[in-house]
């Protein structure tokens, strides 16, 4: 089960936006990579706890995560900080926001 929620993790950690650039190693030799997401309130809790166990079993890693309330939210705030070349790490979106972040030109490949 364990392996499972990690691997969920690693999934919601793939899309990456151009703001990689702002990844910073901390005093303690951590690099510091921030994640916005807006999960549902009622999840946070266990999405906090997939990032206390993405940590633990990657310790040279620091996730900042940052809860935005609503998707729309999110989303617009992703495409402002594109545009203004202030973007999270990472970010989790869902799929109906992707026209938006395309059009912005905001989204590159992975691999």
């Amino acid at each position: 089960m364990r392996a499972y929620r990690i691997h969920w993790l690693l999934s919601l950690l793939l899309l990456s936006i151009p703001g990689c650039s702002r990844r910073q190693e901390n005093a303690d030799g951590r690099t510091t990579v921030t994640f916005w997401h807006s999960f549902v309130a009622s999840s946070v809790p266990a999405v906090e706890e997939l990032l206390r166990e993405f940590e633990r079993d990657n310790p040279t890693i620091h996730l900042n995560a940052q809860y935005v309330p609503t998707g729309d939210g999110l989303i617009q705030k992703l495409v402002s900080s594109v545009q203004s070349g202030n973007a999270p790490d990472i970010s989790w979106i869902h799929s109906d926001f992707l026209d938006k972040l395309v059009e912005a030109d905001a989204l590159f490949p992975v691999a």
